[in-house]
């Protein structure tokens, strides 16, 4: 086993809430480029490709709704009109 692929299997392990998002972020496209790459996975693999692009993608999720909170909290607090916000 490679290092790279040590370093793969070590982050997979990894519970999605303690990755950053960059480190979700890649986990998510890595899934991606799995199930949509020209060598299909084995079919016993899509649950568990499916359950840690779905963590990933919830969890990716969640962090930009904090960050979209942040942000129109200072907006807010500076007396500008956030986007969206009419």
């Amino acid at each position: 086993m490679s290092i790279t692929d040590q370093s793969q299997a070590i982050a997979a392990t990894v519970p999605e809430k303690t990755r950053s998002y960059a480190e979700n972020y890649e986990k998510l496209k890595s899934v991606i480029g799995r199930l949509t790459g020209n060598q299909a996975p084995e079919i016993d693999e899509l649950p568990d490709l499916v359950a840690a692009g779905g963590a990933a993608l919830l969890a990716c999720r969640e962090r930009l709704d904090q960050v979209d909170a942040a942000v129109r909290e200072k907006i807010a607090g500076l007396g500008l009109n956030a986007p969206g916000a009419g």
